[in-house]
């Protein structure tokens, strides 16, 4: 049975503003199910724009994610033993999504639901795999 979250990390991306444009800032959240611990657990993203890079979280921190429009490569690593990723694709780089991602485990099996609320919907379930 799945327990109410132990760990959860809220962070709040800024883009740079732009002149002209009015600001579309991402929130990403990330809440990790009993027993799964929040330093264990990594997050990468790539753009178009941008190679994969770790997008360090902590718990209340501001960050700032990068802008780009075009597919956006999602990679979670766990113990550094499991992986899932996924695509988002962006039609226009200042458009403001909400990104939640609620890591569990289920039957021994961690997964990860995915809610991006925003222009570009999507809600997906991704399973976690062995990294090769």
């Amino acid at each position: 049975m799945y327990h109410p979250a132990l760990y959860a990390c809220y962070c709040h991306f800024t883009p740079a503003k732009k002149p002209g444009k009015p600001e579309n800032p991402d929130h990403f959240k990330i809440t990790l199910g009993h027993g799964l611990k929040m330093n264990r657990f990594n997050i990468s993203l790539k753009t178009t724009d941008t190679l994969m890079q770790r997008l360090p979280f902590f718990r209340d921190s501001l960050q700032v994610i990068p802008q780009s429009r075009g597919a956006n490569e999602w990679r979670f690593t766990y113990l550094d033993s499991v992986t899932a990723s996924f695509s988002h694709v962006k039609a226009n780089a200042g458009d403001g999504h909400h990104y939640m991602f609620l890591v569990y485990e289920k039957d021994s099996t961690l997964m990860a639901d995915v809610m991006i609320s925003g222009p570009s919907r999507l809600d997906t379930t991704l399973v976690f795999l062995p990294l090769h």
